[in-house]
């Protein structure tokens, strides 16, 4: 490695100053460069994150929606009368949403009971597990 000479002059010593400042000016926009990258990224996860938060809420106010009517659905359900007659017993047309009508003789119920109202009836009687019953064992759990 060849050796420069040391020049005195005014020339030598503006630059040596030069050199370095270009040198820290170029770290410096290396890293102005690398912050720029990172900032970049930060607000991409956030823009992605801000839109996660809004699906998630509009999947909450989907769900409260949601269970709103269940509860309406409930408290009507809860207000309905047993002693009322269903929409079947008057003549209509049973739903998926009509209730099934409960004993409400003073006989227990009987190989002619439906298996829907064994169940209504199991349910009355607070019986576990009845939904999975058979009618035969439906009617052994109620008689």
């Amino acid at each position: 490695m060849a050796h420069k000479k040391k020049s005195s002059g005014p020339a030598a010593v503006a630059s040596a100053p030069d050199a370095a400042v270009r040198k820290l000016l170029k770290k410096q926009e290396a890293l102005v460069a690398e912050l720029t990258e990172q900032v970049r990224k930060q607000r991409a996860k956030l823009k992605k994150a801000a839109t996660e938060r809004e699906e998630l809420e509009a999947r909450i106010e989907k769900h409260k929606a949601r269970a709103k009517a269940a509860k309406r659905k409930y408290q009507a359900i809860k207000d309905h009368p047993v002693d009322a007659p269903s929409p079947v017993e008057k003549g209509g047309k049973a739903g998926p949403d009509t209730p099934v009508p409960v004993a409400t003789t003073a006989e227990g119920p009987d190989a002619s009971w439906t298996v829907a109202r064994l169940r209504a009836e199991a349910r009355a009687r607070r019986v576990t597990g009845y939904s999975r019953l058979t009618k035969a064992e439906l009617l052994d759990a109620l008689t």
